[in-house]
């Protein structure tokens, strides 16, 4: 069956690798605030989707279904006729945010250990899900803070993919924190350039 050879190609290194370069494109221009950013990390989330399907990497491959449909609606609120500006969360984001995290972290968690008693590393898997979300909800929002969480999921993923044997992706998550620092410094740089045209 075609899916089945599909999917045996997705636990190719050559499917990592190109997964890693598109992925590594798009967030490489998001620092820049590029609305082309969108295609390229959705081509990116879809070959990752594939890759943790094989690697049993289940709430990564679900996450993957999730960021492409936020990365969707996130190259639409990025258009221009929409005029969105970088932006700081207020007070009562923080709090729903951080509320809704760690409930999705506990609940998807149960939910996998009953259902797919397969998956691999379910409680740092399913954390680092729940942080990704958050993260690319932000980021759809051009919330400047998107940055950290980002960050904080990035420095999870390292570890967890190297000790799957995920080398190539475990390489790109490292440079995903650099890039998020400096995806951080940009946009507050942007931020302020825009407070001042004001």
């Amino acid at each position: 069956m075609w899916w089945q050879q599909l999917l045996e190609w997705a636990g190719t290194n050559d499917a990592e690798i190109i997964a890693a370069l598109l992925s590594l494109a798009g967030v490489g221009l998001a620092i820049k605030a590029l609305r082309v950013s969108w295609p390229f990390s959705a081509a990116g989330t879809v070959l990752y989707g594939l890759i943790f399907l094989h690697e049993k990497f289940y709430s990564d491959a679900l996450l993957q279904v999730v960021f492409l449909a936020l990365q969707v609606y996130g190259f639409i609120k990025w258009a221009p006729e929409f005029n969105l500006s970088i932006r700081s969360m207020k007070r009562s984001q923080w709090i729903n945010v951080l509320t809704f995290t760690p409930i999705a972290w506990v609940l998807w968690t149960w939910y996998l250990t009953i259902n797919l008693p397969d998956a691999r590393m379910p409680w740092i898997d399913s954390l680092c899900v729940a942080i990704s979300i958050a993260a690319v909800v932000l980021q759809a929002y051009k919330f400047i803070e998107n940055w950290w969480f980002w960050i904080v999921a990035d420095i999870i993923y390292v570890p967890m993919f190297f000790s799957a044997g995920k080398y190539v992706t475990a390489a790109l998550y490292a440079i995903f924190i650099a890039i998020a620092i400096a995806g951080l410094l940009n946009w507050r740089r942007m931020k302020k350039q825009d407070s001042v045209l004001l």
